[in-house]
């Protein structure tokens, strides 16, 4: 199924758990997440959501502080999503919950800010560049207002 939101298609399937992060006192202003009645219609200010496929221990980086780019994969250095889930999930990595023995693999369903975004791939990867020889402080800066995960998807394998 595919939905219409932040002004762009997204692909969507089902994932076996959804947790929202807490978002609101981590970012300024919730324009970019647009209404919190899920519709198929954009609403003005709102950015498409992506996805990016990492594992646990990523995740929880990510989460607990800010992405982080790499050190500069096919199309340059910075930060990697794609609007399409199943995409996502090829990155994604398993891990087994030490609660219920099960195996999941794990996305981050993120806003990302159409103005810091380039495409490539017929819009399959999304990159929020992120050149090299910037202080901490200021990658952080640049990450924050341009990527926003607001969601941790697992999907049992």
């Amino acid at each position: 199924m595919a939905a219409k939101t932040g002004i762009e298609f997204f692909a969507h399937q089902s994932m076996t758990m959804i947790h929202t992060l807490t978002v609101l006192e981590k970012y300024p202003g919730t324009t970019w997440l647009g209404t919190r009645y899920r519709s198929t219609q954009s609403s003005p200010g709102e950015w498409p959501v992506s996805y990016h496929g990492t594992s646990k221990t990523g995740a929880n980086g990510i989460i607990g502080d800010h992405y982080k780019p790499g050190p500069g994969q096919a199309y340059g250095r910075g930060i990697y999503s794609t609007p399409d889930i199943s995409e996502a999930n090829r990155y994604a990595k398993t891990f087994t919950s030490s609660k219920n023995g099960k195996t999941y693999k794990v996305v981050l369903q993120n806003r990302i800010n159409p103005k810091y975004r380039k495409k490539y791939v017929n819009d399959l990867y999304w990159l929020v560049p992120i050149p090299k020889g910037k202080s901490e402080d200021e990658e952080q800066e640049m990450v924050e207002r341009a990527i926003r995960p607001y969601g941790l998807l697992l999907k049992e394998v």
